[in-house]
């Protein structure tokens, strides 16, 4: 049904997401041409298409849409109720062409509109086919209708697509364009930027990178784009964006731990303790094995060596070594889950060490118990031998030499020629380490027996290097240390 509404009782679709109206200088020019042509439109050739409202709502009568008929035609309607009003479907542009005629002409002070039964999602469906036609219609507002027909309607991704002709995948990408920053968003809208632009950014929210340093991603000389001539291409914002990504994470690998474990022990957790598995985690970066909270990475790294690969590994040595026994350690690593003794809350000291010169290699309690191992026998001539020990002592490049003054047993009458002990090598080395300071750096300490592999630790030290270097390695030989050190520590 047509009919002439007054331009103040008239309302734009509420489903149009549109902002930015092209100009309608043309088109005002066409209309006043032809208002002679077709008088009873005022010189359109199409009127737009509209329904009433009344109160903010359709009309219905029992629960259906009203027949204006019924109700005694669409003009008695508007006179009679007052909060009656006309809801536009499409035609915009036409309504603002009149809008702008009726200024100076009271002709155009009623705007032929074109009245139908129409429920919501046809008005949605009206909105998102009208800005289809148009080249003016930005990414952003696009994502617009699309949350908004999704909230209305319960519409899930999938049903939006098949209604509106998208991919469920082009759908998800323009939602997730309404995540960015005011200030990316309306760099889209204006169309200074393209959405494949604003979707190569995308993984840099879960970094919580800020949106100044999002505009000097997206700029020349990393300066913030003025019009889309000072716009870095897409390829090469994508650059910058992988850059930056690898710059501020760690990868995540399988290898070290698989993606769904989860910590056994709020204890060992990063955080407070509470904490999901890797692959449903708010700081894993989207679409990428990499974890933007490197202090969380470092504590559940932490975490599944004390729990998992520590006692594997303590099971592995364990079969590899006999003569296991206890040992008590005043500063050294438990070489299953690298740990320290200074790590532990109450500094353990009893400790586990295999038989024969593996003097370096120990296992801490936690890692022994947890692996499920047997507590070594206690064997009667364990003291004695440990009390007749010879005392090793020499250079840190040299043989040692004994010193037979402290033991207890009996000298026999022809004593054995003991083997020279294997000869054994510290070399201290200081690491660069970004992330300390002047007075404190991170260091290696390589210890090498003759015909053994080195092991390794590394510790971080103050100001009193050397002193500290002395007691970590006298807990392991009796011997003079070379070091290795920078002048300007």
């Amino acid at each position: 049904m047509l009919a002439r509404i007054p331009l103040d009782r008239i309302d734009k679709n509420p489903f149009q997401t549109r902002t930015v109206t092209s100009a309608v200088t043309d088109l005002v020019a066409s209309i006043q041409q032809l208002a002679d042509v077709r008088p009873e439109t005022s010189g359109l050739i199409h009127p737009p298409l509209g329904r009433i409202i009344i109160g903010g709502k359709t009309v219905t009568f029992h629960g259906q849409i009203l027949n204006y008929e019924e109700y005694g035609g669409v003009l008695p309607c508007l006179g009679d109720e007052p909060e009656a009003r006309v809801q536009l479907a499409a035609g915009h542009r036409r309504f603002a062409a009149f809008q702008q005629l009726a200024k100076t002409d009271d002709e155009y002070a009623t705007l032929p509109v074109d009245i139908e039964l129409i429920d919501d999602q046809a008005m949605a469906d009206v909105a998102w086919q009208e800005n289809a036609d148009r080249e003016d219609i930005s990414p952003i507002e696009e994502a617009a209708a699309i949350q908004t027909a999704m909230l209305e309607f319960k519409w899930t991704q999938s049903q939006v697509g098949e209604r509106w002709g998208l991919t469920q995948a082009a759908v998800s990408n323009k939602l997730r364009l309404l995540r960015l920053p005011d200030g990316i968003r309306s760099l889209l809208r204006n169309k200074t930027i393209t959405e494949r632009h604003g979707r190569a950014l995308m993984p840099l929210l879960d970094l919580r990178v800020g949106e100044g340093a999002l505009m000097d991603l997206l700029g020349h000389n990393d300066h913030r784009p003025d019009d889309a001539a000072d716009v870095r291409s897409v390829a090469e914002v994508e650059d910058a964006v992988k850059r930056l990504i690898e710059q501020k994470t760690n990868e995540l690998s399988e290898a070290t731990w698989p993606l769904d474990w989860i910590p056994d022990r709020a204890e060992d957790a990063p955080g407070d303790g509470i904490v999901g598995a890797c692959e449903d985690c708010e700081y894993r970066v989207s679409r990428n094995r990499r974890c933007s909270n490197l202090s969380c990475f470092k504590k559940k790294e932490k975490a599944y060596r004390v729990q998992v690969t520590g006692p594997a590994k303590a099971k592995e040595m364990y079969d590899e070594h006999t003569g296991w026994h206890h040992v008590e350690i005043r500063y050294a690593q438990c070489m299953a889950c690298r740990r320290w003794t200074n790590d532990f809350d109450s500094s353990p000291t009893t400790w586990y060490r295999p038989g024969g010169s593996y003097t370096w290699l120990q296992i801490c309690p936690e890692c022994w118990h947890a692996a499920g191992l047997p507590e070594p026998e206690p064997e009667a001539s364990e003291s004695e031998e440990i009390a007749s020990a010879p005392v090793a002592t020499g250079t840190s490049n040299a043989p040692r030499t004994l010193d037979m003054s402290s033991t207890n047993s009996p000298e026999p009458a022809t004593p054995p020629e003991p083997p020279p002990p294997p000869a054994v090598l510290v070399t201290v080395r200081i690491l660069p380490d970004e992330d300390l300071n002047l007075l404190q750096r991170r260091v290696m300490v390589a210890i090498a027996e003759e015909g053994q592999p080195p092991a390794t630790f590394k510790t971080g030290v103050y100001e009193g290097l050397s002193s500290l270097i002395t007691d970590v390695c006298s807990s392991y030989f009796t011997i003079d240390i070379s070091q290795e050190i920078p002048e300007e520590v």
